[in-house]
């Protein structure tokens, strides 16, 4: 028996609104779109190539990999085909040429790309050992590509540039150029032309003496084994917010790198040999790393510390900042506070003397700071260096110092020996110590001793943490509390467990 056929229409793509088929587009990947418009109706292809699309189109094309080209062609050209060729926005086109010959299909489609107002473009050539075994080539990038309207972030691996190309493009945010060092020379404006600039990353790259970094707005810098020269040390960024330097800056033997930047917040330095001078007032995070050892600095401030209240209440809160870290971060120029922290194993002893160095010079402009916190975290305490009297005896010029923190962990359970403590300049006015997993020996002892004196002369000194447990090793616990009980009915010595 036959069942009759429904009177209600059915629902087909044919009778979708407009708003509806573009929404569905929008959960496609260009691949995906194109076979769908294709297979569906004339009302989905006609649609396709007719309307506006709103929404990013992400491609990526290797020279290796035909299908991939042959896409991107069809891809456009039906585009095209509908009269929408112009409204179709690239959200980002990735081209990695691997290979040597077709440069002019490369060069189509790269113009195709900027003709349909690609936002991110990425061009990786081969290396530069690969291109000089290679037969010459004669292929240039598109002079659009330095110009295009729209573009905001350009990268480009091993691209050589031709005298008399600028980058100037209006909108470009991001710029990063990697394996250029034959090239740059022929490009004098590079930095200046972009008048949105926010993020420069230079990678393997030689700039010349007219190539200073100025850039006005530029927020984020990246310096990779660069060749620099004396005339042009000075990097002169006024927004500048972030700067990392990696690997080696080469400049002559006496060379000495200097960064003014009246906002720089973080600095970030790897690997990097040679001396530089830091202005920067508004620095709140330094980071040094070398080979296996990584030290890292942060600014803050200890509200506790100008309080008003008792004596016995703001040592209180002092213990309480130092071990929950209650700190306020702020910039260098507004600290009053200054953290290190040194982890890994140092295959050299001078490395960690190098970072020391660049972070005192960091400091010497400032000597409003009144607490100092040293945490070390090391593996291997017999290949260590005894690192922490190292660090106290470079802050020893910190007249002001109320707060002493001194912090070793390590994995293997083990303390670290410390060397004497050079503390005749910071003794004048220091007020609270903390000591944590440090073996003391007879002279810290003796410094212990010179508190104790102090606060029989009246001044207050809380020490906090394993003072108690280093002096009941040496026999002095009894004799140290004892006397201080006997001269201070109420003692100004206090010993706290945190």
């Amino acid at each position: 028996m036959k069942r009759k056929r429904s009177s209600t229409p059915t629902l087909t793509g044919e009778l979708l609104p407009d708003e509806l088929i573009s929404y569905i587009f929008s959960f496609l990947s260009p691949r995906d779109l194109t076979k769908t418009c294709l297979l569906l109706s004339k009302r989905w292809r006609d649609f396709w190539v007719s309307t506006n699309l709103n929404y990013p189109l992400d491609f990526e094309i290797s020279s290796s990999n035909n299908s991939s080209i042959a896409f991107f062609q069809q891809f456009m050209k039906r585009r095209s085909e509908g009269g929408a060729g112009s409204s179709t926005v690239l959200q980002r086109l990735s081209v990695k040429w691997r290979s040597f010959g077709k440069e002019e299909l490369l060069g189509n489609l790269i113009t195709t790309a900027l003709d349909h107002h690609v936002q991110e473009l990425h061009i990786s050539f081969p290396s530069t050992r690969i291109r000089l075994r290679a037969p010459p080539s004669s292929f240039a990038i598109p002079s659009l590509v330095f110009s295009a309207p729209r573009l905001r972030t350009l990268v480009l691996h091993n691209v050589e540039f031709t005298p008399g190309q600028n980058i100037t493009c209006p909108d470009l945010e991001s710029l990063v150029l990697k394996n250029s060092e034959r090239s740059l020379a022929n490009i004098p404006g590079l930095v200046f032309s972009a008048p949105k600039l926010r993020t420069l990353e230079l990678h393997n790259a030689w700039l010349t003496p007219e190539q200073n970094i100025m850039a006005l707005k530029l927020k984020s810098l990246v310096l990779d084994n660069v060749k620099l020269t004396l005339q042009q040390n000075i990097i002169n960024c006024l927004d500048l917010e972030t700067l990392v330097l990696k690997n080696r800056l080469w400049l002559s033997a006496d060379g000495v790198l200097k960064l003014c930047s009246a906002n720089l917040k973080k600095l970030e330095v790897e690997n990097y040999n040679k001396e530089f001078e830091l202005h920067t007032p508004k620095l709140s995070s330094f980071s040094y790393k070398e080979k296996d050892t990584c030290l890292e600095c942060w600014f803050g401030k200890i509200d506790a510390l100008s309080s008003s209240k008792s004596w016995s209440n703001r040592c209180d809160l002092i213990s309480r900042c130092l071990k929950d870290s209650l700190l306020r971060r702020l910039p260098v120029e507004e600290a009053s506070h200054v953290g290190v922290s040194v982890k890994g194993e140092p295959g050299e002893p001078l490395v960690l003397e190098r970072i020391l160095s660049s972070l005192v010079r960091l400091l010497k402009s400032y000597h409003n700071l009144r607490s100092l916190e040293l945490i070390t975290t090391v593996g291997d305490i017999a290949n260590f260096p005894p690192l922490a009297s190292s660090v106290i005896r470079s802050f020893s010029y910190f007249t002001e110092l109320l707060v002493l923190k001194v912090v070793h962990e390590s994995d293997k359970g083990a303390d670290l020996q410390m060397e004497p403590w050079p503390l005749s300049c910071t003794l004048d006015k220091l007020k609270c110590i903390v000591v944590q997993g440090l073996t003391m020996s007879n002279h810290q002892i003796e410094f212990l001793r010179l508190l104790y004196n102090r606060a029989v002369n009246g001044e207050r000194m809380v020490i906090i943490e394993e003072v108690k447990e280093y002096l009941v090793k040496a026999s002095l616990w009894m004799d140290f509390a004892s006397r201080v009980a006997d001269q201070c009915p109420f003692p100004n010595i206090s010993c706290q467990y945190l």
